[in-house]
């Protein structure tokens, strides 16, 4: 048999690892064999011909010759036939012709054929076409016989229903036909021949092909794959494996065919392995798939290896959007900062089953190719993480500055792009500022407040908010009050600590707070002012709010109850200021309550021989909501 080569693929597709084993059967399938006038190029290449008497018969092969009729020194087709010239002694059993056998394990079940089964003249002489049992086929025997001096079968027939491994057409020597111990041969012409000038051989095939081996990626691999697969698929097969074929799904999507020649009993290579199976997975969807390996031979019959699961991930997640540093609303924090964002639609892809994020120093958009922590991952929350700089020893020794979060998402096979990153920015400074490096105070236009102004220090972290107290030369000071910015006005005329006596001199001090919430009490700046101002107006900062009133003030001995009402939904501390005289002296009392309920209240103990002068009542959750009340006498507190 000629030599088989591998033809190239015919398709390309996705695929993952396909197990060795032999599948469900196919139902038995047929090939047909052709030789001579019914072959491509009158090609003969699975007819074999025999000869047990060299000396006196003779086989040739002269396909597309013209057909011979009657005595005649040629031949034509697949031709077997007496040497003309040759002594009459030829013995008993002597034969010549030529055989087609089917595959091992395969029958022939039919035949369509043009034949000449000639003799004249040739006592003891037989041509036929027998089956593997040596029985000739119905209608195919030409025997010599006394009354008759000649035989011959010619033109074409068809033989179905056959169940036989070979086929013979044959001239065979029996003398005991002509009583007689020899046959003889012609003079100068052919006495007996037999002719297959074309012949089609129907054989089918019961046994399925097997698979054998496989190798490569597209093959062996396990878990998540991605790209283009590779690998190759080997089979065997009596007949010969015309083919191997993977499917996907159900469909077949790539095929490695090889070179079969239908003018052989085994059309194709007995084994074979394909050629390289390139597999593209990106024409398939993300998730699972079944992939199935065959073998095909070449009746058709197909083997196909068991389903397999293919798990494809070719699209992984797209980029967050939204990203937000939530716990630091002015962009600077000193300590963790938590990123949150919005995941996108699912696609085509794969679940979101994790985040990958990395932070680098800097303000970029782009992945530096310095300056970064490690690379971080989680399961979950999906859609928020926390990064403390603290921790990462990359920024060790130097942690104030600006910072980029990278976030990407994770499907469940692990894939990422590492171009689908969402990015956040952020500073981190834990240092607090230091001390304003100047404080400067200027008067009012009425001479009743002064603006005092800060000079920063140089740092990192914006300054939000300036911190400040005062206090006069006899140490009273005020509480400590914020402002937005670097600027604060004090006015000791209507400040609460100061207004009973505000003339005199007093010590501001000032502190700075930064955007990331950083301050030091004890790193300040002050600054030395004297409020002089004459005809300080009543300490009325806001007109009397309805939402807060003082309904009673009762005296029993030195013993003051003030009661007041307050709206219902008014709750928490009020802050109750007595302004009261002890002849030409000034008294401040100040005393908390809680209201609840729409009612608050609370008690003084005055000195002997106060004076009450005014009742102040600030609700300390909103200053804008105040009460005053001015008592003109009380005989005695």
């Amino acid at each position: 048999m000629k030599s088989n080569c591998i033809h190239p693929l015919v398709a390309l597709a996705g695929v993952v690892a396909i197990f060795l084993s032999t599948g469900a059967l196919a139902p038995a399938a047929q090939f047909q064999v052709t030789a001579c006038s019914s072959a491509p190029g009158l090609a003969d290449n699975s007819w074999v011909s025999f000869n047990s008497d060299p000396a006196y018969l003779a086989t040739s092969k002269n396909c597309g010759a013209s057909d011979v009729v009657g005595v005649s020194s040629t031949v034509s087709g697949l031709a077997a036939s007496d040497l003309p010239g040759a002594p009459p002694s030829v013995m008993s059993g002597d034969t010549a012709g030529w055989r087609f056998e089917a595959p091992t394990g395969d029958v022939i079940s039919a035949v369509t054929l043009d034949r000449d089964l000639y003799l004249a003249l040739a006592p003891g002489w037989v041509t036929e076409i027998i089956d593997s049992s040596g029985a000739p086929l119905a209608s195919e025997l030409c025997a010599y016989s006394p009354a008759s001096s000649g035989c011959e079968l010619q033109g074409s027939a068809t033989h179905l229903d056959l169940n036989i491994s070979s086929l013979a057409i044959q001239i065979l020597c029996e003398p005991a036909l002509a009583a007689q111990a020899a046959c003889s041969g012609g003079a100068s012409i052919h006495r007996v021949r037999a002719e297959l000038n074309s012949a089609t051989v129907t054989v089918t095939d019961n046994q399925p092909p097997a698979i054998t081996a496989m190798a490569g990626s597209l093959l062996t691999s396990s878990g998540y794959q991605r790209g283009v697969l590779t690998g190759t698929v080997s089979g065997a097969d009596n007949s010969g494996v015309s083919s191997v074929r993977v499917y996907v799904d159900g469909n077949p999507i790539v095929q490695s065919a090889f070179n079969c020649d239908y003018t052989y009993a085994q059309p194709c290579p007995a084994t074979g392995t394909s050629s390289t199976l390139s597999l593209d997975t990106t024409r398939l969807g993300d998730g699972t798939h079944r992939v199935q390996a065959a073998v095909i031979d070449a009746a058709g019959n197909e083997t196909r290896g068991p389903v397999q699961q293919l798990l494809v991930s070719n699209h992984p997640p797209a980029a967050p959007t939204g990203p937000a540093i939530t716990n630091a609303p002015t962009g600077w924090t000193n300590h963790s900062a938590t990123v949150t964002w919005k995941n996108p639609a699912a696609g085509s892809g794969l679940p979101v089953a994790g985040v990958a994020w990395i932070t680098c120093r800097g303000v970029d958009s782009t992945i530096p190719p310095t300056g970064c922590g490690a690379a971080h991952s989680q399961k979950a929350p999906l859609t928020s993480l926390d990064e403390d700089i603290r921790t990462e020893p990359a920024f060790a020794g130097r942690l104030p500055d600006r910072y980029t979060v990278f976030v990407w998402l994770v499907d469940s096979s692990g894939a990422i792009d590492p171009a689908a990153a969402a990015h956040v920015g952020f500073g981190f400074d834990d240092t607090a500022p230091g001390p304003p490096s100047a404080l400067k105070a200027t008067a009012s236009s009425t001479g009743r407040s002064f603006v005092v102004r800060a000079t920063p220090p140089a740092h990192l972290a914006p300054i939000v908010s300036i911190s400040w107290t005062a206090c006069t030369a006899g140490v009273k000071c005020s509480s400590a009050r914020v402002a937005p910015g670097q600027t604060f006005d004090f006015a000791p005329a209507t400040d609460p600590t100061f207004m009973a006596s505000p003339r005199g001199r007093y010590l501001v001090r000032a502190w700075l707070r930064d955007a990331a919430g950083n301050a030091n009490p004890g790193s300040t700046t002050s600054v030395t002012l004297t409020y002089a101002a004459t005809g300080t107006p009543k300490p009325r900062l806001h007109k009397p709010s309805p939402r807060l009133r003082v309904a009673s003030a009762v005296v029993h001995g030195r013993d003051l109850r003030i009661t007041g009402s307050t709206t219902r939904a008014l709750k928490g501390r009020i802050r109750v200021v007595v302004h009261a005289k002890v002849g030409s002296v000034d008294h401040i009392l100040r005393r908390s309550a809680l209201a609840a309920a729409g009612h608050f209240v609370t008690a003084f103990v005055e000195p002997h021989g106060a004076r009450l002068g005014r009742i102040t009542v600030t609700f300390d959750g909103d200053r804008t909501l105040r009460s005053e009340t001015v008592t003109r006498t009380f005989a005695h507190l």
